[in-house]
């Protein structure tokens, strides 16, 4: 029942039709498309607001999709504006329903974080350092449930981000596929993002003068592991010998004829 299931879900959606849009050849954007990216970040926004920035991918398609600069402008003012319009009017209407944790001060914190940047940001990064370990094992499965109510042994989170680096450094299909300025997007997008789920943690749910970040969880940070994943293969100059087509057949001289049938299946082969 957590919002996070649909937060998470549709961000996949969003950001796999933008990489669709990107990367079909000799098409243009047309209006289905144009009305289908600003429902979905519409929903992005609706559902938590730290993550109404992946409506700034819209940015990486280039001109060469529109048959107009001038149409690129407005589909890029359209995608992003009307995201962030409907979020304020949304966190307006609901302001009043909104529960407020009981050991925070969103005003206080508000107030403190506007005073004292810098001492925000010491903060900040001391709680990165602190927990950093705690959200990369959250991040790959370590809890399920707001309250972790299924704690799971600490080896499989280590061999799921294992198995997302492999996968990450091997996949070809990931090599070289961003230019300059989309990785620097990218990046700014992830940025942004990460900064808004520890700045908004922070004033909704730290206590007062703590001195510490309390409340972030890395279950946060799944929206953006696809991006994150795209710019760890385009900036990491890694050769790879790993073939698909090597492990099937590996697999085949094993007896394993079963397994390779399902994989091939899985695939339309």
């Amino acid at each position: 029942m957590s919002p996070d299931a649909m937060t998470i879900s549709v961000s996949y959606l969003f950001i796999s039709y933008i990489l669709k849009l990107l990367y079909e050849k000799d098409k243009k954007i047309n209006l289905k498309n144009k009305i289908l990216l600003i429902i979905m970040s519409i929903v992005i926004s609706l559902c938590k607001i730290v993550y109404l920035p992946l409506a700034g991918l819209i940015l990486l398609l280039p001109k060469e999709k529109y048959n107009s600069r001038k149409e690129q402008i407005i589909t890029c003012v359209l995608v992003i504006g009307i995201a962030i319009i409907t979020n304020l009017y949304w966190l307006v209407f609901c302001s009043n329903y909104l529960v407020e944790y009981k050991e925070g001060s969103p005003l206080l914190q508000l107030t403190d974080l506007l005073n004292h940047p810098f001492e925000f940001m010491q903060k900040l990064f001391f709680t990165i350092s602190m927990y950093a370990k705690s959200y990369l094992e959250g991040l790959f499965g370590y809890g399920v449930g707001a309250d972790l109510h299924i704690v799971l042994y600490g080896l499989l989170p280590i061999i799921m981000f294992i198995m997302f680096l492999f996968l990450t450094i091997a996949d070809k299909k990931l090599k070289n596929i961003f230019t300059t300025y989309q990785k620097v997007i990218t990046a700014l997008i992830v940025l942004a993002i990460s900064g808004l789920i520890f700045t908004s943690i922070y004033i909704q749910w730290t206590p007062v003068n703590s001195d510490v970040i309390l409340g972030v969880q890395g279950r946060y940070f799944l929206p953006i592991i696809p991006l994150i994943s795209i710019l760890i293969a385009n900036s990491l100059k890694i050769k790879s010998e790993y073939d698909e087509n090597k492990i099937t057949k590996i697999l085949r001289n094993n007896n394993f004829n079963n397994i390779c049938i399902c994989y091939f299946n899985s695939n339309n082969k």
